[in-house]
């Protein structure tokens, strides 16, 4: 069974996130991290998105990153809010 990787970011900087801190949760693997996963850095959600089992920490552009898996025929992600 393949590890989920969490797939994190602030958001434009708009949060702090300490990927260290949550990487000792469960031994979930974080991405690095991202500021504009939604929009300028959509090539990278799309990215962990095809390799499958993605976590992505934003609940708020759910739909858009659902929306993705369905254009890439990939599995959908699960989502997770950190804030």
């Amino acid at each position: 069974m393949m590890a989920k990787r969490l797939i994190i970011c602030d958001c434009a900087g708009s949060q702090r996130i300490d990927a260290k801190a949550v990487e000792t949760l469960d031994g979930v693997k974080c991405s690095r991290l991202h500021s504009a996963l939604c929009t300028d850095e959509i090539a990278a959600a799309a990215s962990q998105i095809e390799k499958g089992d993605a976590l992505i920490a934003c609940r708020q552009e759910a739909a858009l990153f659902v929306e993705l898996a369905e254009e890439l025929a990939a599995p959908q992600p699960a989502f997770v809010d950190l804030r």
